[in-house]
């Protein structure tokens, strides 16, 4: 395997040796030793065959053996280099390459040591492929490692601690100290006492919840998940591992799902014994019909249906809140003002016109009301330019046609000083909201209708009245 001499004293150690070595100049191999032939795969006499070529293969973009060689100092200089080799089979590996360089009679001399990193190059691309599928995991689950030694307080918080929080990696020194600066000053108390039970403690386990401030200033809800890794020779942890978890928005979730529970609690109350009292009363009432006079027989009667209806409104309100968050808007207390010519009513109720009328008489006996049980016929009446209809009243629950299609068809008239208010036991908030995309609904009335009720219609409808 040699086409020179070497130094006798050198020659033992250079074949013999398990480390791949290979001697060249600047265009070729002179010396390679068993270890290297048996590495590449060639036969001895094929090494000697061989060029640089085989350190540096064709169509990999790498380092040149020129770089390798040419371009080095004169004076004995020692480099490390990562190279791919290309062995007989074709197959290439990743290697090491140790090399000496050194000027003598005018031509330059490089010893080459190789070592296979192929192995450990696999094994730190599966780490790296590993750490990043972690790294995915964690921060698809708003999860974050961190490794705090108990006795030096060298800790480390994984990228996603610090994403977490809203911080940079660079921006704080992860330790003790800074994660009870970080905890919300409500909740350090508990976690220290806690922390330090745990580590007073034979349990390797530990979780608890408490907030940490982040860079924006707000607090999250965090879970720790913990477990003593090492211990000493007494058995005092040394080491300590866990994850946190983001469990803000889940906190926040529950927080709300009690509050609605409670307020299930709350109703369910209400509708038991509440509810029930108006209706007990007005039963007692039919057994004193006999035993009470007539006149206060009715004003009785007339007690019990106001509190139930006001109970029943309450009760409405509170389904309200339970199924949209907030409560429905009341009706203003309103002054009497100038009363309209003309109201309009579009209802299928026949006692409620009778009511209505009646309330109307009581207000003003020279109002003109006109009603309609059809859709169709306000439509009509509306088409032909009709202006002297005054206030509008509606039921939402109008049989013949969709409300909200009705309110379509109106707003398709372009009539400019329409007044529309829709008639409702006790209104959604879904159907205020979309009842404000109509800028003639002027607002909702609840049945039954009282004067008070009809002097909001009748104040919204003043001239001066934008």
């Amino acid at each position: 395997m040699q086409t020179e001499k070497l130094p006798v004293f050198f020659e033992k150690v250079f074949y013999e040796s398990p480390v791949p070595t290979v001697i060249g100049n600047t265009d070729h191999f002179i010396f390679a030793n068993e270890s290297f032939a048996t590495l590449t795969g060639y036969s001895e006499k094929e090494v000697m065959t061989l060029n640089f070529d085989i350190l540096t293969p064709q169509g990999i973009k790498q380092i040149s053996h020129k770089e390798l060689i040419t371009g080095l100092s004169t004076t004995l200089k020692h480099n490390i280099a990562e190279v791919f080799v290309k062995k007989k089979n074709n197959h290439v590996i990743m290697v090491e390459l140790s090399f000496v360089s050194h000027s003598f009679e005018d031509s330059i001399y490089t010893v080459f040591f190789i070592r296979d990193i192929s192995l450990t190059k696999t094994r730190e691309q599966k780490i790296f492929e590993n750490e990043k599928r972690l790294e995915m995991a964690l921060q698809a689950t708003n999860q974050a490692v961190w490794d705090w030694n108990c006795l030096t307080d060298e800790t480390y918080y994984s990228p996603e601690y610090f994403r977490i929080l809203g911080y940079q990696p660079y921006e704080f020194t992860p330790s003790y100290n800074k994660w009870v600066e970080l905890m919300h000053p409500d909740d350090r108390e508990v976690a220290e006492q806690s922390q330090k039970k745990y580590l007073d403690s034979i349990n390797d386990k530990y979780e608890i919840d408490f907030r940490l401030r982040k860079k924006d200033g707000t607090y999250i809800w965090t879970h720790t998940r913990a477990k003593i890794i090492e211990r000493n020779l007494l058995g005092t942890p040394v080491r300590i591992m866990g994850i946190v978890i983001d469990i803000d928005e889940k906190r926040k979730k529950e927080e709300k799902l009690n509050l609605q529970t409670q307020k299930l609690l709350n109703f369910t109350f209400f509708t038991s014994h509440v509810l029930r009292a108006p209706v007990a009363t007005i039963l007692s009432l039919f057994e004193l019909r006999r035993a009470v006079p007539e006149g206060d027989y009715y004003d009785y009667m007339e007690k019990c249906a106001i509190d139930l209806d006001a109970i029943i409104h309450k009760l409405n309100s509170q389904l309200q809140e339970l199924t949209y968050g907030e409560s429905s808007s009341n009706i203003k207390p309103v002054q009497e003002h100038e009363i309209p010519k003309q109201i309009t009513i579009l209802d299928k109720d026949e006692i409620f016109h009778l009511s209505l009328r009646k309330a109307l008489t009581n207000i003003n006996p020279d109002i003109n009301t006109k009603i309609y049980t059809q859709a169709e016929e306000v439509l009509i009446s509306l088409g032909k330019g009709k202006s002297d209809t005054g206030p509008i009243l509606i039921d939402i629950t109008i049989t013949d046609t969709n409300i909200w299609d009705f309110l379509d068809k109106v707003k398709k008239l372009h009539l400019p000083d329409i007044s529309i208010y829709l008639l409702a036991g006790d209104p959604s908030i879904e159907d205020l909201e979309r009842a404000k995309k109509y800028s003639f609904v002027k607002g909702y009335l609840l049945k039954p209708l009282n004067i008070q009720k009809l002097y909001y219609i009748f104040e919204e409808n003043q001239p001066n009245k934008s």
